[in-house]
């Protein structure tokens, strides 16, 4: 009855976690927030093949937020946004983390041109492996 009752309230976050994620498409200030969870639900499949480690971790902590959350309340609704809010906050962490390494690196990237460029070799275009950085 336990693992039925763990189903039952993860797939209720899920769907707070949609729900949540149509609200703040619909808000013009949180629109990059609503975007960036649909992306992650729409896009799962992709998101395992290319990134699996990533996307075990978060969904291994969104889990830890439901399962730990209704252990300690008991209660399907509290744990339920509970996981929804944390898992909201475990993407925008990630993709906040992403947007930091992919800064970086194209700032390394910048540098390394432009010293290229200053000892007189030949002005190469930088392409990188960070596709994924660009929006």
């Amino acid at each position: 009855a336990d693992y039925f009752m763990a189903i039952f309230v993860t797939m209720c976050s899920g769907m707070m976690f949609l729900s949540a994620a149509h609200f703040f498409f619909r808000v013009p200030k949180t629109r990059f927030v609503g975007i960036t969870i649909e992306n992650r639900v729409r896009n799962t499949h992709k998101n395992w093949l290319e990134h699996p480690i990533r996307s075990a971790i978060k969904t291994a902590v969104f889990l830890a937020f439901i399962l730990l959350s209704y252990y300690y309340c008991n209660d399907i609704l509290l744990s339920s946004s509970i996981g929804c809010v944390g898992g909201i906050l475990t993407c925008l962490l990630s993709e906040s983390l992403i947007l930091i390494s992919c800064k970086k690196k194209k700032k390394k990237s910048e540098t390394q041109q432009a010293a290229s460029t200053k000892k007189g070799a030949s002005k190469l275009l930088w392409r990188g492996d960070i596709d994924w950085c660009e929006f």
